[in-house]
């Protein structure tokens, strides 16, 4: 990239709740469910069906995993088919990026936990790289789900 990595402002869209007037119709495309107890989350379909710990005591050295490592994988895996639609849609390839997560869970001032979050984007045509990006964080439901939170994209 051009003298370093970029950032890219993400701007993202609330949906309307349900109590909230909408003026425009949409459709459900996909949805998914998981269930939590004290030691596992799992999905109905059986297609997740992991270990919990809690976030300091997760090491995966007893397949255990915790809700950051989880959103984390979400973020990546999210972000990275936005980037296949946006690089098709510009004419550039992504066949070959990668997409890093790092969410960071952080102790406050005794008002609970913060947490921060870092996506870097590796195997884009540099040409394309920002555009595509700033695209692809647009169509991301979970980074727009995160607006207003401290996330940080770049490419690099």
């Amino acid at each position: 990239m051009r003298g370093g990595p970029a950032l890219v402002t993400v701007e993202a869209h609330r949906m309307p709740r349900d109590d909230e007037s909408e003026t425009t119709m949409t459709q459900q495309v996909h949805e998914a469910r998981a269930t939590a107890s004290a030691s596992r989350v799992s999905t109905p379909d059986g297609s997740l069906d992991v270990g919990l710990a809690v976030a300091g005591d997760a090491d995966g050295s007893d397949g255990a995993t915790s809700p950051e490592h989880l959103m984390a994988a979400a973020l990546a895996g999210c972000l990275h088919q936005a980037l296949q639609v946006a690089a098709s849609s510009q004419g550039a390839s992504a066949v070959d990026a990668h997409v890093e997560a790092t969410v960071t869970l952080e102790s406050g001032d005794g008002s609970g936990y913060t947490s921060s979050f870092v996506l870097e984007v590796t195997g884009l045509p540099a040409e394309t790289a920002d555009r595509v990006l700033e695209q692809a964080a647009a169509l991301c439901p979970f980074t727009k789900a995160l607006a207003g939170e401290r996330l940080t994209l770049r490419t690099a």
